[in-house]
C-alpha cells in the first residue's frame, strides 16, 4: 500500500487558501445577514467558524497519498458553494510522464476535486458535513478514481476524511467532532438534479428518494461505522 505522506502546505500556498477561504465566509455573511431564519441560522454558524476555526484551518496539515498510474491524491484547505463555505477536499493530479517535479503536490499542475468534508465550528467541536456528489457526467469519471484512491490507502473517501479531521481536532484540544444528521440540510429537503448537458432542476419524487436514501447511507454509515452516537441534529463522537 503507498505510503501516506504528511507534509506541511509551503506558506504562499497555505496563505493563499486561506485568504480563499476567510473571503468566501465573509462573503456569505453579508448575503446571509437579516435574511431567512434558515439564513441567520447560517450567519451565527458562520460567525462560529470564522471565531473557532480560525486554528484549525490555519494549522491543517496538507495530506497526500501517493497513488498509481501516475496519480496524487491530497487533502487540503479548500472553498466550496455548499452550506459550509470552507472544507477539506480531497483531490487528484495527474503527474505527466517523464516529469521531473518534485514529489510533492504542484500547484502548477491540473488538479480535480473529488470530494469533501464541510466543516463549521463552535466552542468545542468540529462539525462535518460530507459532500456526497450526484453521478453527473463529470461525477461518472471520477468516480473510478474514487475507487482508485480507496486501493490506495486503504480506507473510503468519507472514512479518510473523518478520520483526518477527528485527528487533527484531537490535537488541538476539541472535545467532539459531529458529523450533520442529513435531513437537517437544504440539499435534502430540497433536492436539485443535474444531467449531462443540462442545467440543475427540482429532483422528481422518486429521484428525492434516491437521493435522501444515499445520504442516510453515507452519513449513517459512516458516523456509525467511526462509533457517533445521536444527539438531536447532529452524529456526535467524544474525541
Amino acid at each position: 500500500m503507498p505510503q501516506i505522506i504528511r507534509q506541511g502546505v509551503a506558506a504562499k500556498w497555505r496563505s493563499e487558501r486561506l485568504q480563499q477561504a476567510r473571503k468566501s465566509l465573509h462573503d456569505k455573511l453579508r448575503v446571509f445577514k437579516g435574511a431567512s431564519a434558515h439564513q441567520r441560522r447560517m450567519y451565527a454558524d458562520l460567525r462560529k467558524t470564522i471565531v473557532f476555526g480560525k486554528k484549525f484551518l490555519s494549522t491543517f496539515p496538507e495530506i497526500e497519498v501517493r497513488g498509481k498510474k501516475r496519480k496524487k491524491f491530497a487533502l487540503f484547505l479548500s472553498r466550496t458553494d455548499w452550506e459550509s463555505p470552507v472544507s477539506i477536499a480531497l483531490n487528484v493530479q495527474d503527474v505527466p510522464k517523464g516529469s521531473n517535479l518534485p514529489g510533492a503536490w504542484h500547484p502548477r499542475l491540473m488538479q480535480s476535486k473529488l470530494a469533501e468534508a464541510g466543516l463549521e465550528f463552535d466552542k468545542n467541536s468540529v462539525i462535518m458535513t460530507l459532500q456526497g456528489r450526484q453521478l453527473t457526467e463529470r461525477e461518472q469519471k471520477a468516480k473510478p478514481l474514487l475507487d482508485l484512491f480507496k486501493n490506495c490507502s486503504g480506507k473510503s473517501w468519507a472514512d479518510f476524511l473523518v478520520e483526518r479531521v477527528e485527528e487533527h481536532a484531537r490535537q488541538l484540544g476539541f472535545k467532539q467532532c459531529k458529523i450533520r444528521e442529513p435531513s437537517t440540510l437544504v440539499f435534502y429537503q430540497t433536492p436539485v438534479v443535474s444531467k449531462p448537458g443540462s442545467s440543475r432542476r427540482p429532483a422528481t419524487d422518486g429521484e428525492k428518494l434516491k437521493i435522501r436514501q444515499q445520504m442516510h447511507k453515507l452519513y449513517d454509515g459512516t458516523a456509525l461505522s467511526h462509533h457517533y452516537r445521536k444527539e438531536g441534529e447532529f452524529w456526535v463522537k467524544d474525541l
